[in-house]
């Protein structure tokens, strides 16, 4: 025929087992290290295995659309290859595609979580309920749990060991060598009676009985926690 012979070039299609998600996740916490293993159809030797691994695109993104990262596979056998990320961001809207020459890949798109990290002392949020305390009158104050990456925990983590005061801004506030769980102080400081508000809050309240000037001062199993 004119023209012939033809090229022609042929690629895996959306709905053949050419690239499928061999083992993968629901849920998993900030800066947590992930893997996902997949497998692709055998194309003979390690260098052509390679090539077809260049047209494998993994996305992470939210739910509307908006592209996050772009996560690059890793060839760890003849057909296998694994995407290894970490998300430091906690969220429920993620969800992982994966496309190979620009075509859905089966089993793709997934959906998963990303949970906060444990609380960490030095990225919880201190503040005060209120400008001010009268004398005389309860004051309350306020701390909000936060994970090393500032992700903010919404509920309780359960069997923490807070604590909370309030003292004159020249008294000093320290913690006991002997007990990390409880506090020292030059001079008579009542400290607060603390609830766990069960959404990832925790509330103090105390009785200040002379006016002038205080500092906000918690805990976290020992560790201090800045004052907002």
């Amino acid at each position: 025929l004119t023209g012939s012979p033809f090229e022609l070039r042929v690629t895996p299609s959306a709905a053949d087992p050419s690239c499928t998600i061999v083992s993968g996740w629901e849920e998993s916490v900030a800066g947590e290290h992930v893997t996902v293993r997949l497998k692709m159809a055998s194309f003979g030797d390690t260098s052509q295995m390679r090539q077809h691994l260049r047209q494998l695109d993994a996305l992470i993104r939210t739910r509307d659309g908006a592209a996050l990262a772009h996560i690059p596979p890793c060839l760890v056998g003849i057909d296998d290859c694994e995407l290894r990320f970490v998300v430091t961001r906690a969220r429920d809207d993620l969800v992982l595609e994966l496309r190979y020459d620009g075509v859905g890949v089966s089993g793709s798109s997934l959906p998963f979580l990303v949970r906060p990290a444990p609380p960490s002392a030095h990225h919880c949020q201190l503040d005060a309920l209120g400008e001010s305390f009268v004398a005389g009158e309860r004051g309350w104050l306020r701390l909000q749990l936060c994970d090393r990456f500032a992700n903010v925990i919404r509920d309780s983590a359960g069997g923490l060991a807070v604590q909370m005061a309030m003292a004159r801004a020249d008294f000093k506030l320290t913690v006991d060598p002997d007990d990390p769980h409880r506090m020292q102080a030059q001079d008579s400081v009542e400290a607060c009676a603390v609830t766990d508000r069960g959404d990832g809050t925790y509330t103090g309240s105390l009785l200040c009985h002379m006016a002038g000037l205080y500092e906000l001062r918690a805990w976290l199993h020992g560790e201090p926690v800045p004052c907002a």
